[in-house]
């Protein structure tokens, strides 16, 4: 009896192991999505690998995006301010305007920097937990409302605000996205919004 509950145990962690291989994915820079498993070795480049496939380096040259399901991990490749070569910025608020992170540990202290890109792959500093990240900070808060404009409920909210915090930007490029606070599920743009 032992051994058939084990037998059966060991069969559903089989499964469930080759499920969890085929949930994460890769999109390709030629836009095709492929079912993987991708891996972080302590040696070596990071992998993907499709079923009954061989493990692949996650080339940013070759994959645009990877999604790892059990973090919820969403990366992309983009191009950060002037640099030619792209690196894989951790997805905060995917649309339109998209926002990314990028953490830096040095030792016992780590920074974290946001990035946002309005319609492209190219993207440019916005916001950091130290004090210096390129540009003025004036500079940035004049650039993230140019993107904003369009969306003149959005940008109005922004201007009679005038929050810059991580949450507040995140709250602001969700809603200009989607229409949709973050902290609620109703529309925070509502036709008596629209009058002002």
């Amino acid at each position: 009896m032992k051994t058939i509950y084990t037998l059966c145990c060991a069969l559903a962690l089989l499964t469930l192991k080759a499920k969890a291989q085929t949930e994460d994915y890769v999109i390709t820079t030629q836009g095709d999505t492929l079912k993987c498993n991708i891996s972080f070795p302590i040696v070596g480049p990071s992998k993907y690998k499709i079923p009954g496939g061989e493990s692949q380096k996650l080339d940013r040259d070759k994959i645009k995006e990877y999604y790892i399901t059990r973090k919820d991990l969403r990366k992309r490749a983009v191009f950060m301010g002037d640099k030619t070569k792209a690196d894989f910025l951790e997805v905060v608020e995917n649309g339109n305007i998209s926002l990314y992170k990028i953490i830096y540990t040095n030792g016992r202290t780590s920074t974290e920097e946001w990035y946002i890109g309005k319609a492209s792959d190219r993207v440019s500093a916005l916001k950091s937990s130290s004090l210096f990240l390129g540009k003025r900070r004036k500079d940035r808060k004049d650039d993230f409302s140019e993107m904003l404009k369009d969306k003149p409920e959005v940008y109005d909210k922004y201007m009679a605000e005038k929050k810059f915090s991580f949450n507040a930007i995140q709250n602001l490029v969700h809603l200009y996205n989607t229409g949709h606070s973050l902290k609620e599920d109703t529309p925070v743009i509502t036709k008596k919004d629209d009058a002002y």
